[in-house]
């Protein structure tokens, strides 16, 4: 999914892996965004974590499908990332009981670390800070967020272009790895 936090010249751009979700906007894909007149770089591919308490019954090692979290509570992100929990648990065949709502990385897992209930965590956010307490499991279906850069064809040949473009990718890879 396309989204964009726009900056003069650029927009950073955030792609969920459904293009066309039932809980959001039909806004396109950033490539048929590039394809249509601009040119991009993907910034950061990163996974999405399943959070939960250390002590949950389904930490382990093998993969959690998001099925056996139908009677879990749950802890929403952004209104983007709250239409890509929708979406994978409605994927799984049913709507998450959302009892918070947060756009702070580090409320999510406290919440989440504490048993308030279960959230979805990018790696960016887990760069920022990790609460002691939380447990990562992969889930099934698998998920990651593909942060990418648009511009014009034309400003990005601009030297300044090039090089935010390619501080970003420094930073997020240092932030992340």
């Amino acid at each position: 999914m396309f989204c964009s936090g726009t900056g003069g010249a650029f927009s950073i751009t955030c792609r969920l892996p459904k293009p066309k979700s039932r809980h959001w906007p039909d806004c396109g894909s950033v490539r048929a965004l590039c394809e249509r007149a601009h040119a991009g770089a993907v910034i950061n591919p990163e996974q999405v974590h399943l959070a939960l308490p250390a002590d949950h019954r389904l930490v382990g090692d093998t993969p959690v499908n998001l099925a056996d979290l139908a009677d879990s509570r749950w802890i929403a992100g952004c209104p983007r990332c709250r239409g890509h929990l929708l979406d994978l648990c409605g994927d799984a065949g049913y709507t998450p009981n959302i009892v918070f709502e947060t756009d702070d990385c580090i409320a999510i897992q406290a919440l989440a670390a504490r048993g308030l209930g279960a959230a979805l965590i990018t790696d960016l956010m887990l760069s920022v800070v990790r609460v002691p307490g939380l447990h990562l499991q992969r889930c099934t279906p698998a998920s990651t967020r593909i942060t990418s850069v648009a511009s014009t064809r034309s400003l990005s040949h601009v030297p300044a272009v090039r090089e935010m473009v390619n501080a970003l990718q420094r930073c997020t890879e240092r932030m992340t790895h």
